[in-house]
């Protein structure tokens, strides 16, 4: 993945959303659940309950909040390119170029 592709492009409208996109980054930060949590200050329960898309207060009212405003919450990411998975994958990636 490249910054600023449209294959970057990820739309966060649900808790869910933000929850894959904190997983994601965990992940190829190579970062456990737990060493986040102590980064962030809270629990690792917490952190598996945010990554499973469970509806928190804070977070659904703040996605909630944006999308009354009609804003739009855009997440910036220098995270290092991933390898395709797949034929499928390979191909796309190809295309892209």
């Amino acid at each position: 993945m490249q910054v600023g592709a449209v294959s970057d492009a990820c739309e966060v409208v649900s808790v869910a959303d933000v929850g894959r996109l904190i997983r994601e980054a965990r992940q190829a930060a190579s970062m456990s659940q737990q060493e986040l949590a102590d980064r962030v200050g809270t629990t690792r329960q917490w952190v598996i309950r945010l990554e499973q898309g469970h509806s928190g207060s804070t977070t659904s009212k703040a996605l909630t909040a944006l999308a009354v405003l009609g804003l739009e919450l855009v997440a910036v990411h220098d995270l290092p390119p991933q390898p395709p998975r797949n034929s499928l994958e390979r191909r796309m990636a190809e295309l892209l170029r």
